[in-house]
């Protein structure tokens, strides 16, 4: 930092989208979120400990690292990092700050009133209690180590792509301890869509048009996407060869990337999606808070 010198640089595992970034109180871990994921990074070696989906969450406020062993998404949502169990919802808090192992929730009672700031240790007791008896509930995941999905390829418009898009989305899914097979109670959904013309944009070099095809993952849960995820042959940058034009290398990426399903990365884990309404429907629990304190 004295130097203001980037010592190293390292890509990230997908386009982030206003995402937010936090240390965790040792340091030793780098949280980031966006809309659809939160990322944990190991700081000393740079590797991806964990890629966490926030299904079901909309994420509008910067990530808090509260705890080495939890992040507080947006504000409200506290997720264990080691299980990604979405354990706690907080709500009724208009801001938070976490520092020194304590979380600062600032708090309003009405614009006649005066509000307070909520000082906790998170996870809070009960929170820790019910991640204990979490632990071995079969019942709060739909997607784990273990389990069988079923895959369906259908959807890939060239059907002379639907074996090798098979082939690598089965082996992600046993890389990540999980079988294919016919019975399986969720259903990982492959497509390719396209073309459909996109104008592609380069700083100081112009706007042109192309043909963009989408290729796209989706998790299936009882007729409900749980999760999903996609790419495209749109690049976000280009480097070009000699003599080469934007024109031509554009060109040239003028068809469906399969080569994308190779590279996806499924989640590992995902949580039952709750049918109720409301942020306190995506959490194990639930706890209000106000300007007398937790409740």
């Amino acid at each position: 930092m004295a130097q203001q010198d980037v010592l190293c640089s390292q890509a990230t595992p997908a386009k982030l989208l206003l995402a937010t970034l936090a240390f965790s109180p040792s340091g030793k871990r780098l949280a980031c979120t966006t809309q659809g994921n939160a990322w944990i990074w190991n700081t000393a070696t740079g590797s991806l400990e964990q890629t966490i989906p926030l299904t079901g969450l909309v994420i509008t406020a910067p990530v808090e690292f509260p705890d080495e062993t939890a992040i507080l998404a947006s504000r409200h949502y506290l997720i264990d990092v080691a299980s990604q169990l979405k354990l706690w919802t907080y709500d009724g808090a208009e801001f938070s700050r976490s520092a020194g192992g304590w979380t600062f929730f600032g708090v309003t009672d009405g614009d006649k009133k005066p509000g307070s700031l909520i000082a906790s240790r998170l996870p809070h007791p009960a929170a820790i209690d019910q991640l204990k008896k979490s632990q071995n509930d079969p019942s709060l995941w739909i997607l784990k180590s273990g389990m069988t999905v079923k895959l369906n390829v259908a959807g890939i418009n060239d059907a002379s792509q639907r074996d090798k898009v098979q082939q690598s989305l089965t082996k992600s899914l046993r890389t990540n301890g999980c079988q294919v097979g016919p019975n399986g109670s969720v259903e990982v959904v492959a497509a390719t869509e396209g073309p459909a013309e996109e104008t592609v944009s380069f700083i100081a070099r112009g706007t042109y048009k192309m043909q963009k095809y989408t290729a796209r993952v989706k998790i299936v849960y009882q007729g409900q996407t749980v999760w999903e995820t996609a790419g495209s042959n749109v690049p976000f940058g280009m480097f070009l060869k000699q003599g080469e034009t934007i024109e031509g290398a554009l060109r040239e990426r003028e068809k469906p990337d399969f080569t994308w399903f190779d590279r996806v990365e499924l989640p590992k884990m995902i949580q039952k999606p709750s049918g109720g309404q409301g942020r306190g429907s995506q959490t194990v629990g639930q706890s209000k808070l106000t300007t007398a304190g937790l409740k």
